[in-house]
């Protein structure tokens, strides 16, 4: 009996004096964006339905309007592995073809962590954005579905760093 009233003491001690903790994709994720100026953009189609050659346009195009707004982008799609220590901003697509065709754009950002008891360097998801649509043609739907997650990606991002 004792050891129970000890233990619901101290558990009731660790739950007033622990702070909030903000989790991943909370609402005020755009927050997270704040002080990024350099990404590594992996873009991928793990399906491998869409032609290199539009692949290729869409990272382009992604790419591009990243280093309008004022990103410095290194990295290439499929350039490898990122480094550890880069922000990564991944782009991918998932495509569904069938009696309905499907597409998904899921986009995040993973930021390298060091784990302080541990000292251990992780990437973790601090930002995202999924959008997924029926589609007659990917082949046109998937630039303006693209755009939208790039728009929505520079307007966290711009307000996260006060421009």
């Amino acid at each position: 009996m004792q050891i129970t009233r000890t233990l619901l003491l101290a558990a009731s001690a660790l739950a007033l004096l622990s702070s909030h903790a903000h989790g991943q994709y909370t609402s005020d994720q755009p927050r997270s964006l704040r002080g990024i100026r350099t990404v590594n953009v992996v873009f991928a189609e793990p399906s491998n339905k869409i032609e290199p050659r539009v692949r290729q346009q869409l990272f382009e195009r992604a790419t591009f309007e990243l280093r309008k707004a004022g990103l410095r982008v290194v990295g290439v799609s499929g350039g490898g592995a990122p480094l550890s220590s880069d922000v990564v901003l991944n782009i991918g697509y998932f495509l569904r073809t069938g009696l309905a065709d499907g597409m998904m754009l899921r986009m995040d950002v993973e930021q390298p962590v060091t784990i302080q008891r541990t000292q251990e360097p992780l990437n973790i998801v601090t930002w995202y954005y999924e959008d997924q649509a029926t589609v007659t043609n990917w082949r046109t739907d998937a630039g303006p579905m693209l755009e939208r997650g790039v728009n929505k990606f520079l307007s966290d991002w711009l307000d996260a760093n006060g421009r």
